[in-house]
C-alpha cells in the first residue's frame, strides 16, 4: 500500500504532459520587462512608455492611462488551437459614458505583427462589465452575455483555432464545452509565437489586473483544477481500498 500510495503522489505531480507554451504567476514585484515566466520568453518591451506595466502581489496590473505593450514568446504554433487563460479583474471606472474600449490581451505574430484573439472590456455600467472578443479588429465582435462583477477574480480564457480562423472567449469554464462567445469574423494566422499585453487610451480609462497566466495548446492546461491523473490515483486507491 505504501509504494501505491508513493506512485499516485508521483503521477499527481506529473500529470499527462500537455503543451504549455507560457506559465507565469507573476512571483516578483516590480517592473514586468525583463522579468521571465517559468515557462516562456523573457517579458519584452514593445511599444510606448517603457516599464509602465508593474507586477504587484502576483498580479500584473494594466492602466489604460499609460502606454506600454509588453510581450512574452514561445515556440510558434500554426495548426490546431492554442489557448491562453489568466486570473482577470476589473476597477470599477466610477463613470460609464464612453465608447472606446481598447482591447488589453491578444496572441501575435512576430514576423508579420499580426494580432488576433483580442479581448477588451466590451460594455459596462454601474452593476458591472462584460467583456468581449475580436479576430483582429480592435472592437469587440461578439460580448459576454451577463455582467461580472467589478473587483472580482475570473478566470478568462481565450483559444484561437487554426482551422477555422475564429476565436472564443470563456469564463470561469470546466471545460471546452462551457458556456462561450465567439469572434464573427475568420482570419486564418499562418502561425502564433506570442502573448501580448497592452495599454491604451480609452474612454474611460480601466484599471484591471491579470494574474495566474498560462497558455498552452491544451484547454486544459490554461483552467485550473485538479490533476486528472490525480483524480484517477484517487479512484483507484478508493477501489483497492473495498477489495481489501
Amino acid at each position: 500500500m505504501k509504494k501505491l500510495l508513493a506512485l499516485l503522489v508521483l503521477a499527481s505531480a506529473n500529470p499527462v504532459s500537455a503543451t504549455v507554451l507560457i506559465s507565469d504567476d507573476f512571483p516578483t514585484n516590480g517592473t514586468l520587462n525583463g522579468q521571465t515566466p517559468a515557462v516562456g520568453g523573457t517579458w519584452t518591451f514593445i511599444s510606448g512608455a517603457a516599464d509602465q506595466i508593474q507586477v504587484v502581489n502576483n498580479k500584473v496590473v494594466l492602466i489604460d492611462a499609460n502606454s506600454e505593450d509588453i510581450k512574452s514568446t514561445f515556440t510558434a504554433v500554426s495548426a490546431g488551437s492554442v489557448y491562453f487563460g489568466f486570473d482577470l479583474s476589473v476597477a470599477d471606472p466610477g463613470t460609464y459614458a464612453g465608447t472606446d474600449f481598447e482591447y488589453f490581451s491578444h496572441f501575435s505574430e512576430s514576423e508579420t505583427f499580426n494580432f488576433t484573439a483580442r479581448t477588451d472590456i466590451a460594455a459596462f455600467s454601474a452593476t458591472g462589465y462584460r467583456p468581449g472578443i475580436a479576430t483582429r479588429s480592435g472592437t469587440a465582435e461578439s460580448i459576454w452575455g451577463a455582467d461580472l462583477a467589478y473587483n472580482t477574480d475570473y478566470r478568462m480564457v481565450v483559444g484561437y483555432d487554426f482551422t477555422t480562423g475564429f476565436a472564443t472567449l470563456w469564463i470561469d469554464p470546466t471545460d471546452v464545452s462551457s458556456s462561450s462567445v465567439t469572434s464573427t469574423s475568420s482570419v486564418i494566422a499562418v502561425k502564433i509565437d506570442g502573448f501580448n499585453l497592452r495599454q491604451s487610451s480609452a474612454t474611460p480609462d480601466q484599471s484591471l489586473t491579470v494574474g495566474s497566466l498560462r497558455v498552452a495548446t491544451d484547454f486544459a492546461a490554461v483552467v485550473p483544477e485538479p490533476s486528472t491523473a490525480f483524480l484517477g490515483g484517487l479512484g483507484l486507491l478508493a477501489l483497492l481500498r473495498r477489495r481489501r
